[in-house]
């Protein structure tokens, strides 16, 4: 992200098993930033991992919304549980704490029933990066961590976002990704601005709890295809490459809308693909899922 952004930097991953919260906080040391300590919410419930789809919450004098959107309902409990860990937070924030400590100190939101299982694939190691590179395609990563040498990542669903996210949409600026001096981030710096994202969130992407499968697809015109997954099959969900196509690249044969309507099913519904010539281009159903849950857009109907 960019330096007049909230940045991702050294960050807890804090799961509503842990907060008693509906949805997952994200806690940060200072880094870069130049605001005073603020925490970040996923604007969607459960412990799915969006970065996203992410609210700013300041934590000091009182807690108010900074950025994004959260009901006034799941606002007055993120307030709550702020104040109920305001000294930890602030601790954290000011290098005073390690992440270890943070978790140990935080207090979990009273009369939030009983601590639920946390998400089998979750932790709170801290993991380092050793390399990472532009993958295939635009959007498309891979990466080097200290317990996974080959891990793949898709940013695809932050870029088509738009946003701070924009100019990594240029595939000269995505490939430019570099690893922080601190083996905790990846950055890519483009002019006065620095963007970045830590070790543990990128991990996260990599492993994620829940696999998705495709039920259906079809395409509905002006690059976007409704979709169905295996975890609703009944409900219709768009997702919109527009913003994706003109990029060029893998993705410049499919802004013809002939090549682009000719989509297929790939096997076992795990992605979705498109035969040009020799070539093959897809998309996963992760990444596909993810990009249906951001924008949240009604499929289209005709």
């Amino acid at each position: 992200m960019s330096q007049a952004e909230d940045d991702f930097f050294e960050m807890a991953n804090l799961f509503p098993a842990d907060t008693g919260l509906p949805m997952v906080v994200w806690a940060s040391e200072r880094g870069r930033a130049r605001h005073d300590v603020r925490v970040k919410v996923n604007q969607s419930h459960g412990t799915r991992m969006l970065p996203g789809n992410l609210a700013v919450v300041a934590v000091r004098p009182t807690p108010r919304l900074v950025a994004g959107n959260l009901s006034p309902a799941d606002l007055s409990a993120v307030s709550d549980w702020i104040r109920l860990n305001e000294a930890a937070l602030v601790n954290y924030w000011e290098y005073r704490i390690s992440t270890a400590q943070l978790i140990q100190q935080l207090r979990r939101l009273p009369g939030s029933g009983a601590r639920p299982q946390r998400p089998a694939a979750r932790t709170t190691t801290l993991h380092t990066i050793s390399s990472a590179k532009a993958y295939d395609r635009i959007g498309r990563m891979w990466v080097q961590f200290d317990d996974d040498p080959n891990a793949v990542i898709d940013l695809l669903p932050f870029l088509a976002q738009g946003g701070v996210f924009e100019p990594l949409r240029d595939l000269q600026h995505f490939a430019a990704v570099e690893v922080g001096t601190d083996a905790r981030s990846i950055i890519w710096q483009i002019g006065e601005d620095v963007f970045d994202l830590s070790a543990d969130t990128l991990w996260l992407m990599a492993h994620p709890v829940n696999i998705h499968t495709i039920a259906g697809v079809k395409p509905v015109g002006g690059g976007r295809l409704n979709l169905s997954f295996n975890d609703d099959p009944t409900k219709v969900e768009l997702v919109d490459l527009s913003a994706i196509l003109p990029q060029g690249g893998v993705f410049e044969p499919l802004a013809d809308p002939a090549v682009f309507d000719a989509v297929e099913l790939g096997s076992g519904g795990r992605t979705i693909l498109w035969h040009v010539g020799k070539d093959v281009v897809d998309l996963d159903a992760d990444t596909l899922w993810l990009m249906a849950h951001l924008g949240d857009q009604a499929p289209v109907t005709k």
